[in-house]
């Protein structure tokens, strides 16, 4: 029991995590996906904010043992504790708490697998996907039902591109602990960055039935309706991604993710206005890039022209800090910055270099639009080709596909691609969806 209760929590950690950060999973696809109430401030319950609350006790009770008293019980439980917070407030220096707790827990016990665990969910969250990796195997060789460590090297495998391994230790793990909605929801994830959105949906929606039936709550239930508000936004249904996306926010009023979902939602359904209002009560927690990329192209289309140089400053600035910060929100930058030509160079730099490291189809299809942006179309066909060979139905992907199809003059296929982008989700992005429209009608109009 004890077993299969920490895989729940490190997998709805870690769950949460992969999907905040990475944005990753898909970069551009990270723009959440939500619907509020009438009025956000309103929504606020007693269920998250004692939820966050209990964290925050929980974190300085056992630092104050920490304090007195060297146990690796305690620093496993630290880091735990530290990326729990972290997942709600987005900090970076919390996630580094977590790694120094995990880091100081092996050191105390380097064959205890919960501590291995612990660290190695630490790594994860900071995209030390090699070194989490190490740390899953290592607790896994010490206690082969270490579940939690299993879930990760699971992770690690999807967030590389390494999708085979990845379906295997997530079939191992459905077929030793069924019916848990956290190892579900990682299928789900699997079958989407695939292109498998049928799938997809079916296995989110039994993920998000079994969490309820598990008892969750909060942040840890709303991340469920979060994921698929992005699958029903990727399929054009606005309608259900917006009420998905309602309920996320009810259950976790405060949690960014579930605000900015909320605005991605409200920005496909055409309400730019509320759009607004949630992505901004979403940076005003949280000033991830996406979400100030999003506040800024929404006030673009909406004549808000000085408002939106504002924050587009503000994205230059959050791509100047420390490297940890770049490497979190690495490919978020990447996708800001060829979608606005801003420094595609080192856009490019950074999309390849990453690449050597992750090869999925975002990490594909981010490198190709950078290379777009750069003027390499040759190349950027190259990566833009793979990255449709991994997921071929991501609108984000086709739509760069057939842009750089449209530079190369290949009218027909350009025509075809980028047909199929807002044919499966007209709005797309609030922007891009407008160029791609914009660039579709050309092309038609050409002899």
């Amino acid at each position: 029991m004890r077993r299969l209760l920490a895989l729940i929590a490190i997998v709805a950690v870690a769950a949460v995590s992969t999907y905040v950060v990475s944005p990753g999973g898909r970069s551009s696809g990270n723009r959440p996906v939500a619907s509020a109430p009438d009025s956000l401030a309103d929504s606020l319950d007693n269920g998250a904010a004692v939820s966050s609350r209990e964290t925050d006790r929980l974190i300085a009770a056992y630092e104050q043992v920490a304090h007195h008293v060297a146990d690796t019980g305690v620093d496993g439980m630290l880091a735990t504790l530290y990326l729990a917070r972290a997942k709600l407030t987005g900090d970076v220096g919390t996630y580094r708490q977590a790694l120094d707790a995990g880091e100081l827990a092996v050191r105390l016990a380097p064959r205890d697998p919960d501590s291995r665990t612990a660290l190695a969910n630490a790594r994860y969250a900071l995209h030390d996907f090699a070194g989490a990796a190490a740390d899953a195997a290592a607790a896994l060789h010490e206690d082969p039902r270490a579940y939690g460590a299993a879930a990760v090297l699971g992770d690690c495998s999807l967030e590389t591109g390494r999708y085979d391994d990845a379906r295997r230790t997530y079939e191992l793990l459905n077929r030793d602990v069924n019916n848990s909605p956290s190892i579900e929801v990682r299928m789900a994830r699997l079958a989407w960055v695939t292109g498998d959105l049928t799938g997809a949906q079916a296995l989110a929606a039994k993920a998000r039935r079994d969490a309820v039936a598990s008892g969750a709550f909060g942040v840890g239930l709303a991340f469920y309706d979060v994921f698929l508000a992005q699958l029903a936004g990727d399929v054009g249904r606005y309608d259900d991604a917006v009420a998905a996306a309602a309920r996320a926010v009810r259950e976790a009023p405060s949690w960014h993710v579930a605000l900015a979902a909320s605005g991605r939602a409200l920005a496909q359904r055409g309400d730019d206005e509320s759009a607004l209002a949630a992505y901004r009560s979403a940076a005003a927690i949280v000033p991830q890039p996406d979400y100030l990329a999003a506040i800024g192209d929404l006030e673009t289309l909406t004549g808000q022209r000085t408002a939106a140089a504002r924050d587009y400053a503000t994205i230059e600035a959050i791509r100047r800090l420390a490297v940890a910060n770049r490497q979190i929100y690495n490919r978020l930058l990447v996708l800001y910055a060829a979608d606005h030509g801003v420094d595609v160079g080192a856009a490019v730099s950074m999309a390849l270099a990453e690449l050597k490291v992750r090869h999925d189809g975002a990490g594909y299809d981010a490198a190709a639009w950078a290379l777009h942006a750069a003027g390499q179309n040759a190349r950027a066909a190259q990566y833009a080709a793979t990255a449709l060979r991994i997921d071929p139905r991501d609108p984000r992907f086709r739509w760069h596909a057939g842009a750089i199809a449209a530079s190369l003059g290949q009218r027909a296929r350009a025509i075809t691609l980028i047909s199929a982008a807002l044919s499966s989700s007209p709005h797309f992005d609030p922007l891009q969806s407008q160029r791609a429209a914009q660039l579709l009608s050309q092309l038609r109009a050409q002899r």
